[in-house]
């Protein structure tokens, strides 16, 4: 009786014991999810399209052709499901269509990951509705109308989007009348930038202004901080405008209560350089925003625009001047600039010339040779050159005084004296472009603080580029 008891008990518990092992296994695999491992666009697609939360979808080496992908099912807080390169370097993710990822699912992560686009690309990833907790981590994005493009849904935007590390850049003009932002988001609350690279963004058509990056319609707590922007990189022309709170504009049903396009938000040490036709930071319709601590070299400074604008700008170093238009409010202090708030007609005026001149040799063919209209045109183009660079307007040789060479991003002190310690302590300032704590009382302007190191861009971008370098 008692060995049978025993028998029993040792059944019993053997019984229990892997009942409890499978219990914990599945509540570990629910905990870690899977890795799913794909070489082809076919793997790919099925595999975000059964994704778990938790899962981790891991790309091998090679080219990935795919069509649109609409993801409506995500991730849960604490168990995102990930896709991301096996090797960045190796691995490519290629669309022609007009939007390949279209995300309206909470907590998916991509990373590691290069997307390249065609000249009829529009976006890598179109964000809408419910997918909210996205991260965009680390990835690089080629030639694209917008890569990133957010916008409401059914009446709702996504919320608390981080956009951070990735590079942006088209390998040429794009050939479009529709916008090109490599960040172009309607909407939102609490969208984050942060350590982007963005550059050559221009675009060829009737209207050739292009942003780098925008939040606006109803967006709302946006922070863009620590971006390196370079509108002119490889290529130039148009009017490349650096980062901005309302970009072009929204219909004003897409627009706040209170009429504006951005509100509460923040744009911080960030570096906006060769954008020589148009302001680095410019505002439309932002209200109660925050511009502090950037550095804007070779571009028409900072404009806010439209009553509904209300900013507060300090300790930047601003190429050009800190301007108010058409009703605008800009409370602004210790900032250093070097030109004329009537510099940013410059551009828009020699324009006008240039057209006007057209114009009369189309209507008056015989009373002006063409060679005479060439010339004319070229004199409005060497006087716009010349005044753009003076003091009249974005004033960059004062610039060359101070850096070493601010044209190609080397921010390295050649006088300081204008610049260390002259800004105030602001809260929401902690740290500066290379992540280096600020100081408890006074500041560096721009951003970066000298007083803490060496700040090399040439090594940030060069970190930022390394999982993409063959190798």
């Amino acid at each position: 009786m008692e060995l049978t008891l025993s028998q029993s008990t040792a059944s019993l518990f053997c019984q229990a014991a892997l009942v409890f092992s499978l219990l914990l296994f599945v509540s570990l695999s629910s905990a870690e999810g899977r890795e799913v491992v794909v070489e082809d666009g076919p793997g790919l697609r099925a595999a975000i399209s059964s994704a778990q939360p938790g899962d981790r979808i891991v790309l091998m080496p090679g080219d990935y052709s795919l069509r649109k992908q609409v993801i409506s099912t995500g991730g849960e807080e604490g168990q995102p499901i990930t896709v991301t390169a096996h090797i960045p370097s190796q691995t490519r993710i290629r669309s022609s269509v007009v939007e390949l990822f279209k995300i309206r699912a909470p907590y998916w992560v991509f990373e590691n990951l290069t997307f390249e686009g065609t000249e009829n690309a529009h976006h890598a990833f179109h964000i809408v509705r419910d997918a909210d907790h996205l991260i965009l981590r680390g990835n690089r994005f080629i030639d694209f109308h917008s890569a990133i493009k957010g916008n409401p849904e059914g009446g709702r935007a996504a919320d608390y989007v981080v956009i951070e590390r990735n590079i942006f850049y088209n390998q040429v003009m794009r050939q479009t009348t529709v916008p090109t932002t490599p960040i172009d988001v309607l909407g939102g609350v609490g969208w984050v930038l942060r350590g982007n690279f963005i550059a050559d963004f221009g675009r060829v058509g009737p209207d050739q202004v292009s942003y780098g990056a925008f939040l606006k319609g109803t967006s709302r707590e946006g922070v863009i901080e620590g971006n390196l922007v370079i509108c002119e990189w490889n290529h130039s022309g148009g009017r490349r405008i650096g980062l901005s709170f309302g970009g072009g504009g929204s219909p004003e049903r897409l627009r706040s209560e209170n009429n504006s396009e951005h509100e509460e938000g923040i744009i911080r040490n960030n570096i906006v350089i060769n954008c020589p036709n148009a302001p680095g930071i410019y505002l439309n319709r932002a209200y109660n925003v925050k511009i502090y601590n950037n550095t804007i070299y070779n571009a028409y400074g900072i404009m806010a625009r439209f009553p509904n604008s209300r900013a507060f700008v300090r300790n930047n170093i601003v190429s050009g001047a800190v301007t108010e238009r058409s009703g605008a409010q800009v409370e602004q202090d210790s900032n250093l600039t070097t030109g004329w708030g009537i510099g940013t007609y410059i551009t828009g005026a020699a324009e006008r010339l240039i057209r006007r001149v057209s114009d009369y040799d189309s209507k008056f063919p015989n009373w002006i040779s063409p060679e005479t209209v060439a010339w004319m045109q070229n004199k409005f183009r060497q006087l716009e050159a010349w005044l753009g660079r003076s003091f009249m307007g974005r004033g960059i040789s004062d610039f060359e005084d101070w850096f070493v060479a601010p044209a190609v991003g080397d921010f390295d002190l050649l006088d300081g004296d204008e610049i260390l310690g002259q800004g105030q302590r602001m809260t929401e300032v902690k740290s500066d472009f290379c992540g280096r704590e600020r100081p408890s009382r006074t500041v560096d302007l721009g951003a970066i603080e000298y007083r803490q190191g060496r700040c090399d861009l040439q090594t940030w971008l060069a970190d930022l580029f390394r999982p993409f370098d063959a190798p």
